[in-house]
Formats: C-alpha cells, sequence, structure tokens
C-alpha cells in the first residue's frame, strides 16, 4: 500500500475514534466506553460465525474462518456439500 493511503486510513480511523468518544460523551456515557463498541461487535461477529459454521455441520474452528478468513471459507459453505441443519 502506498503512503497516501496509509495515511488516509489512518486519519479516517482516528476521525472515527474521536467522534464515536464525542457521541457517548453527548449522550451522558464515559468516552472510554465507545472503545468497547468495536471490542464486543467482533466478539459477537465471531460467536454468530461459529454457531452459523455449527449449523452448517462444521466446527468452531471452521467458525473462526468464517471470521478471519471470511473470502475463502464462506464460498466454500456456499459451494460445498454442507446442508444446514
Amino acid at each position: 500500500m502506498g503512503r497516501g493511503v496509509l495515511l488516509f486510513v489512518g486519519i479516517v480511523f482516528l476521525l472515527m475514534i474521536v467522534s464515536m468518544w464525542k457521541v457517548f460523551s453527548k449522550a451522558g456515557e464515559g468516552g472510554w466506553k465507545s472503545l468497547f463498541v468495536p471490542v464486543v461487535d467482533l466478539f459477537i461477529f465471531i460467536l454468530v460465525n461459529m454457531a452459523l459454521a455449527e449449523r452448517f455441520g462444521k466446527s468452531r474452528f471452521y467458525g473462526l474462518g468464517l471470521t478471519f478468513l471470511g473470502f475463502i471459507f464462506f464460498p466454500v459453505l456456499a459451494f460445498g456439500s454442507a446442508r444446514y441443519r
């Protein structure tokens, strides 16, 4: 990636953190709580993918694959022989 792209992504990331902090503060909550939103979101996303994998007869490790390497695991799940239970 070029430096310009990395700089742009960094600025957008920083803007989002500051914005979320301010929104939480305006809502009467501690701004620091906004940092937990992405962490909780990732945790829930992992749990949902693990449950999805199990419903298709796959292991929980397959669910982790859906989470972190979805561009590989979702097509395999979609076009493979797995059936939803």
